[in-house]
């Protein structure tokens, strides 16, 4: 009998077999690409195709299974073992690419990205930046099928189940298991079509004082900005059934104390930015592919002299929405970049002294983040004060700035440059409120019933509407981007006069109800030495609300970078529970 292998001999061995898997299946995708383009060549680099697609998946069950066997990430050595499984993980994203080179690349590459995220968020491993790298690899094949698609792409393909062989909880039949093997190796969207590929999370309703059954909701998805008569859904009882799969994908943590006191239960959103960016892609084609039939009906009954009553009874069978305000000028496609590669050697400023303005604006040490609402980048350079300040350049921000006028000053400074940054490739741009992004007409209703019922329709509810909910918190609430962004707070509900259930008469903030801000999406970019990963410390970066700076600097963003030293040789952040390890925490929440 061979000898037991112990968990780090065991996790190299796994390891070293997905790496040289990956290397040889990219290796294979680069010839396919390269063949001449004739009806043989086609045929067989469809099968060639489809070989490694099947190789690709086979590849992430077998790491993501045997992931599963490894006890955990302990001691000193466990911390080396760590960066090992993050290069395996890493390891998926050449192949994968390197589809995009082949006829419907693009598609496939993208549904080959959705099955790793759907593996990573099964198994446990380190976090580090993974997310984040993942989400921009999704966001490069769904942006050139956008560019592509002149504006009609709804993406329903991506909201469906990705299930791994060996890593889903449910469906574990001989038949299941072939099936799911069978979606892995699809080249189009028709043929995914035609095998039931595409299901998704489905929702029913049924009215609350009726006995009857559920019924399937087929409607378009609820929007807040459209003045859709909530008031109609009152009286309904909703359920729903499917998943949306790993586009939806959350990793669940909870922070340790040395005393072992859990703090609650936290989440990060493992594809955040590509799941907006479908969002905003369906938006855009519901009033593309709705102006299109309006424009077909037009020609048809010019052509046939139908009567203009009848044409008008015709149209309202074909009603459509038109995008949110902001996304009508907005190129999507060009918007969403990839976060931007820092933390690496600059040649440029090394022989600076550390305190220079040179030094302190290197964009190898400065901080992205992206915001969710303007679909654009912030960058922020630490200030002569060791702070972080906003960087008031609009386009790509070049750093090593010579003077320390680069940063934003209080307002109206900082309302000026939210302006110029949502105008970009808008020139009939005037103002945030005139793009859907300020505060809403009437903030403040007379009472507090007034404002619950609000609070009720716009921010309680959920299945079917909570897309809705989440769009509306994330640009700012009543409030709009600008009140979000300064005080650090979503503004859910205003009214005047006292709250029925409030006794504290003295209680300033008594007119009001708020919940934190969602408008920020980043990750830490500093202090990513190996030193510090070594001896086993934990890098927590929490991005806390912009706030006006007390030393004139003007609005920043505030960052606690704890390093949690109390916490000894790779000591579990995350609750074991929940399977994670949180050694680089990359979102803002």
């Amino acid at each position: 009998m061979p000898p037991k292998l112990d968990a780090m001999q065991f996790q190299n061995r796994i390891i070293k077999e997905v790496l040289s898997e990956n290397r040889e299946a990219t290796e294979r995708i680069c010839h396919l690409a390269n063949m001449s383009n004739t009806a043989n060549t086609r045929h067989q680099t469809r099968a060639a195709t489809r070989s490694m697609l099947a190789k690709l998946y086979t590849n992430m069950s077998f790491f993501g299974d045997n992931l599963k066997k490894i006890s955990g990430f302990q001691t000193l050595s466990g911390q080396i073992l760590e960066k090992d499984v993050l290069h395996a993980w890493r390891s998926f994203f050449e192949p994968t690419r390197a589809l995009m080179k082949l006829p419907l690349g693009d598609f496939v590459a993208a549904r080959m990205f959705l099955y790793l995220a759907s593996a990573f968020i099964y198994e446990p491993a380190p976090l580090y930046e993974f997310c984040t790298e993942l989400d921009d690899a999704l966001l490069e094949p769904l942006t050139r099928i956008w560019a592509a698609s002149d504006n009609c792409e709804s993406y329903d393909w991506v909201f469906t189940e990705y299930l791994i062989e060996g890593l889903s909880k449910t469906g574990n039949s001989a038949k299941e298991k072939e099936k799911w093997f069978g979606f892995a190796q699809v080249l189009s969207l028709k043929e995914l079509t035609e095998l039931g590929g595409i299901k998704g999370e489905r929702f029913y309703y049924k009215d609350r004082y009726d006995g009857g059954g559920y019924e399937l909701y087929t409607g378009p998805k609820p929007r807040w900005d459209c003045d859709e008569d909530d008031e109609d859904m009152d009286g309904y009882l909703w359920t729903a059934s499917g998943s949306d799969g790993p586009i939806r994908g959350e990793i669940h943590y909870r922070l340790l104390r040395d005393d072992g006191y859990r703090h609650g239960c936290r989440k990060i959103s493992v594809l955040r930015r590509s799941r907006q960016f479908c969002f905003d892609a369906r938006q855009i084609t519901e009033a593309t592919i709705g102006k299109q039939e309006h424009e077909l009906l037009n020609t048809i009954c010019l052509r046939h002299g139908i009567p203009s009553e009848l044409q008008l009874q015709i149209l309202s069978y074909l009603e459509y929405r038109e995008p949110f305000p902001y996304l009508q000028k907005l190129d999507i496609a060009a918007a969403y970049l990839p976060f931007p590669t820092v933390g690496e050697r600059c040649l440029s400023c090394e022989g600076c002294e550390n305190d220079s303005t040179l030094k302190r604006t290197c964009p190898q040490s400065s901080l992205y983040i992206w915001n969710l609402a303007l679909r654009r980048f912030h960058v922020f350079h630490k200030n002569s004060f060791r702070a972080w300040a906003l960087c008031a350049n609009i386009g790509d921000c070049p750093g090593h700035h010579e003077c320390d006028n680069w940063a934003v000053a209080k307002d109206p400074e900082f309302t000026l440059y939210l302006d110029a940054l949502a105008a970009k490739g808008n020139n009939e741009f005037i103002s945030l409120d005139q793009v859907g992004l300020g505060p809403v007409k009437q903030i403040r209703l007379d009472d507090w019933v007034d404002s619950a019922d609000r609070w009720y329709n716009l921010f309680w509810r959920h299945l079917a509407f909570k897309d809705s909910k989440d769009d509306l918190v994330m640009i700012g609430g009543l409030g709009g981007i600008r009140d979000s962004m300064l005080h650090g707070r979503v503004l859910t509900g205003a009214w005047e006069g006292m709250c029925p259930f409030n006794n504290r008469a003295d209680d300033s903030e008594a007119g009001i109800e708020t919940v934190p801000a969602q408008w920020a999406l980043g990750r830490n970019l500093l202090a990513q030495t190996g030193g510090k990963r070594d001896k086993g410390i934990a890098l927590v970066a929490r991005f806390m609300p912009m706030v006006p700076s007390k030393n004139g600097s003007g609005p920043y963003l505030r960052t606690l970078v704890g390093l949690l030293k109390a916490w000894p040789h790779g000591a579990d952040v995350i609750d074991s529970g929940y399977r994670r390890r949180l050694a680089m925490y990359e979102t803002m929440v």
